[in-house]
């Protein structure tokens, strides 16, 4: 792939390998602080809105940080917290229920194939 693994649980058989070091390179996937990737740990709604947030950015779009309120927001993570207010203003997520976000909460697959959709049909290409 040409770009440097800086994941200490990533090997070049995972199949995921390629994609994961060109989301580290152009700052998408990160990982963690420790240097791992954790890439069979289940996704966060909040790290799944981060994903799609730094490509957003990657890709030029408008990401224009948005208000948003409900009552766990302050459990939304440093990291997330500009995307989540992103992601809430551009219609991307939507809480668990009319008050929470659940931000740390399994992102299952119907909502990550929702969020994709709401990404995928309401960014400005």
């Amino acid at each position: 792939s040409g770009y440097e693994n800086r994941f200490s649980d990533v090997s070049s058989s995972q199949y995921c390998y390629n994609a994961l070091l060109w989301g580290s390179h152009n700052n998408i996937s990160n990982g963690y602080a420790d240097g791992t990737f954790a890439p069979n740990e289940t996704l966060t709604r909040e790290q799944l809105v981060t994903f799609l947030h730094r490509y957003a950015n990657y890709k030029g779009y408008n990401t224009d940080v948005y208000a948003g309120s409900y009552s766990d927001a302050k459990q939304v993570s440093p990291f997330a917290r500009e995307s989540m207010c992103w992601a809430i203003g551009a219609g991307i997520i939507n809480g668990t229920s009319s008050t929470t976000l659940s931000p740390k909460g399994s992102a299952v697959r119907s909502q990550v194939a929702v969020m994709f959709n709401r990404f995928a049909g309401g960014m400005a290409f």
